[in-house]
């Protein structure tokens, strides 16, 4: 080749590789399709954060959180809590929604496809509550003398807390209807019973509340109360020196008589009970069903009962036998009857004799 043919060849090389190669960076570089993940939250709250793999973002005002991603792709998603307020805090409890279905805990794996993807974080409410109690008079009871209050909510939760102190309560919870819908379904409760010694002093389910923060909750409390007498089982008189009272939970207290032996139980909650007299002799334990304001007459079998029932017993198991060695005595010494006719004949000779002639 000559020298004029190389320098020829070498340009034509170059516009050739040009034209091979401009059809290629013509070609557009694909772009991945985004997707938007749309979270609700139930009940709609602002400021609630969300992730998305390690990026954030937050509902608004209407309690919509929502973020874009580029690609169909399995991703993991986690939400806060929100800050507590005053006497209100709150609970996660599911996610619905989305190709996982529900989901229970705080964080979870989202698959994003399409061009948007729908989920729902639902929360509970618990408020801070109190109670006081009256009595059916409107009187203040001390809380002290309470040992637990039993709450029934309408969804079926039940509930047992101390009498005094304040103590968080679910206000209400992420329900989903048959519709899919989850909304926020607030709870109504019912007292089930405020114990008292192992008593119920209310009527199960006749009072309800419904929570909210920082709410003192008032319960009215029955009670009654026993007139007790307590006498001799024999003569009637007067006896002993002091009661016992024990409770439905076996907790026994004294109750002192009076000079009359009587005393009075105090306010007393509905349930069973059992008495007992002291003082010298001896006495049992009477059961008591206090459902009213009741008199209750014990009695009590004294050492003189003991005494005079003793003195019976001596003089029958004395007396009997000797008695019956009288009356024996007696029917011996007594003379035989005087024979007649012909029984008398028959023992006498001579009757028999004149009977002859």
């Amino acid at each position: 080749m000559t020298r004029r043919r190389r320098l020829l060849a070498v340009p034509l090389a170059a516009a050739l590789a040009a034209v091979l190669a401009a059809p290629a960076a013509a070609v557009p570089a694909r772009r991945l399709q985004p997707h938007t993940l749309v979270v609700q939250v139930v009940p709609p709250m602002a400021g609630v954060a969300f992730t998305l793999d390690g990026r954030g973002f937050r509902s608004g005002a209407d309690g919509v959180a929502s973020i874009t991603a580029d690609g169909v792709a399995t991703r993991r998603l986690t939400v806060g809590v929100p800050a507590p307020r005053s006497g209100l805090r709150y609970e996660f409890q599911r996610w619905t929604g989305g190709y996982g279905g529900d989901e229970f805990s705080t964080s979870r794996t989202v698959r994003m496809g399409g061009r948007v993807s729908r989920l729902v974080a639902g929360f509970a409410e618990v408020c801070l509550v109190r109670w006081s109690f009256v009595d059916t008079q409107g009187d203040p009871i001390p809380s002290g003398v309470v040992d637990s209050v039993v709450l029934k909510d309408d969804s079926g939760g039940r509930y047992q807390k101390p009498g005094d102190g304040a103590h968080w309560l679910p206000a209400s919870q992420a329900v989903r209807d048959n519709a899919n819908r989850v909304t926020a379904r607030p709870l109504d409760y019912s007292v089930e019973g405020v114990l008292i010694n192992g008593a119920n002093a209310v009527f199960r389910s006749q009072q309800r509340f419904r929570p909210e923060p920082n709410a003192t909750w008032p319960i009215t409390l029955r009670f009654y109360q026993m007139q007790i007498s307590a006498h001799d089982a024999v003569f009637g008189f007067p006896a002993g020196s002091a009661l016992q009272l024990r409770s439905p939970d076996g907790r026994v207290r004294r109750l002192d008589l009076d000079g009359r032996s009587r005393a009075v139980s105090g306010r007393l909650a509905r349930g069973d009970y059992q008495l007992k007299v002291q003082g010298p002799g001896i006495s049992w334990w009477v059961p008591v069903s206090l459902s009213r304001d009741q008199q209750v007459e014990l009695v009590f079998l004294t050492w003189l009962d003991l005494s005079v029932a003793a003195v019976v017993a001596l003089l029958v198991l004395v007396g009997l036998p000797l008695l019956g060695g009288r009356l024996r005595g007696r029917r011996r010494r007594a003379p035989a009857p005087a024979a007649t006719g012909l029984g008398a004949a028959a023992e006498d000779p001579d009757l028999l004799g004149r009977a002859g002639r």
